[in-house]
């Protein structure tokens, strides 16, 4: 068994909960810097990620008002559903060099888990494999694999909002990618009385495979990062990286980019403004960290936050293709069956080239490598998805939605072609209360003995904690 003595960093938990303290005195001190006077409409967002084309007369739904409003089940490659609601039973084996489990966390985002895990287990984060990243405001399970411990181990792991079941030892490790999809029960609470029919029509066609808001950060600055960065530009990208507000922030982290912005280069004036906000500017730290060390190594400093990176550089590739796949919905134009990611070893396809030569990104594979851990992509995607398993079922709040999609396609995007998606805080005043069982609304083992596992504040009605940052939402 290992010991439970942890990391010498803090736990996410710890710093969760420093952050609240500092941002509830602030909320008090200025309750204006934290008003939004309306929540974030996926419509609103969609121009800013190059979403184009969608019909207007979409009913309006507000997504997640309690986390278990959106229950996420990852399906393996064998066609098996990891059910929050199951404890599958365990399998012994002679070598216990990987352990296998299921993670069922609630309200937590998928990389504060990992490193929940890694800090208790006293691992690093390496050691802990996944075949994708799950939602944050939602109940999710899914399976991945720990080296370095084993069915005690996880048997004796405590947290407030994840639980742990073994299931098998062996060796090797889950890999990203190693799963068939995922299979979604969503509460869709409507401002107008949901008509279910017309819904199933439209959830059951296929919908056009757009990278969602999600994939652009909470800032939906991403794909701008990853443009300067494949420019070449890597101090356009630092500047844009500390000082720009996001699209939707609330004025508080406004006047935060501004207060950045009017010491940029001072790294120890800049490390300073962030150092109350361990996680909303966890990322900011790490990079000034490594520039307050080594000022003139830029590029050495990204490196501190190498998921980030390549997630903007995702999310560059993830832009062009909704604007070219945008183009076909705007025209009614029959796509392709698929259309290539941009960012290829071969250089970039031809469907991609004029938009690249403007933003002077053609020379992005010698950008790959001044940064190693940077890769290009040769793979194609399907222009449609078609939802599995469709069920929509009458609430009073709306309508409950189940379906299964495959890997890499968004929940969100799917029910975007269906509804004009809110989410977020203020809560509208038309979403109609109450919580509700999804797994007992279709006849299966009720969530609720899965949720009492949970500290309550993880499964609270959105706005119940309205001291914390709402800029995350």
């Amino acid at each position: 068994m290992v010991s439970f003595v942890g990391m010498n960093s803090v736990s996410s938990t710890e710093l969760w909960q420093r952050e609240r303290l500092f941002l509830q005195a602030a909320r008090k001190a200025n309750p204006e810097a934290f008003f939004r006077a309306e929540p974030i409409g996926q419509d609103e967002t969609f121009p800013y990620i190059g979403i184009k084309g969608l019909p207007a007369n979409r009913p309006h739904a507000y997504l997640r008002l309690y986390p278990q409003d959106f229950m996420v089940e990852e399906v393996s490659l064998q066609g098996t559903v990891s059910r929050i609601t199951e404890r599958p039973a365990f399998q012994d084996s002679e070598d216990k060099r990987t352990l296998w489990v299921q993670m069922v966390k609630a309200n937590i985002a998928h990389f504060d888990a990992v490193k929940e895990l890694a800090h208790q287990f006293n691992l690093t984060p390496e050691a802990i494999g996944y075949s994708g990243i799950k939602d944050t405001v939602a109940i999710t399970c899914q399976e991945m694999s720990i080296r370095g411990i084993e069915r005690e181990d996880a048997d004796l792991f405590q947290h407030n909002r994840i639980l742990l079941r073994p299931l098998r030892h062996g060796n090797g490790a889950t890999q990203p990618g190693q799963l068939q999809g995922n299979r979604f029960t969503l509460t869709v609470r409507t401002h107008e009385e949901c008509d279910t029919e017309e819904i199933t029509t439209r959830l059951n066609k296929p919908f056009t495979n757009f990278f969602g808001p999600q994939r652009f950060g909470t800032r939906v600055l991403a794909h701008r990062l990853g443009r300067a960065l494949l420019k070449g530009d890597i101090q356009s990208c630092l500047r844009l990286f500390f000082t720009e507000p996001g699209v939707h922030d609330i004025p508080y982290y406004r006047d935060l980019r501004e207060q950045l912005a009017a010491v940029y280069g001072d790294w120890t004036a800049m490390r300073q403004i962030c150092e109350p906000l361990p996680l909303s500017l966890g990322h900011e730290r790490l990079v000034l960290d490594q520039l307050i060390q080594n000022p003139q190594k830029t590029r050495f400093a990204l490196g501190a936050i190498r998921d980030q990176v390549k997630m903007w550089v995702h999310a560059y590739g993830s832009f062009l293709m909704n604007e070219a796949l945008s183009k076909h919905l705007e025209t009614m134009a029959v796509p392709p069956a698929t259309i290539p990611l941009p960012l290829s070893s071969k250089g970039a396809p031809e469907l991609y080239r004029a938009t690249m030569e403007r933003d002077g990104t053609l020379g992005y594979r010698e950008v790959f490598a001044q940064f190693p851990f940077l890769s290009p992509g040769d793979k194609s995607l399907p222009t449609q998805i078609h939802p599995n398993g469709v069920r929509v079922l009458p609430i009073p709040q709306g309508c409950l939605v189940r379906f299964t999609l495959d890997k890499g396609a968004y929940a969100t995007t799917c029910l975007s072609h269906a509804f004009r998606v809110i989410e977020g805080l203020p809560v509208p005043p038309w979403v109609m209360d109450g919580r509700i069982d999804g797994f007992a609304e279709l006849g299966e083992t009720s969530i609720e003995t899965i949720l009492s596992s949970f500290e309550a504040e993880a499964t609270d009605r959105r706005d119940a904690h309205l001291g914390e940052d709402e800029n995350e939402e």
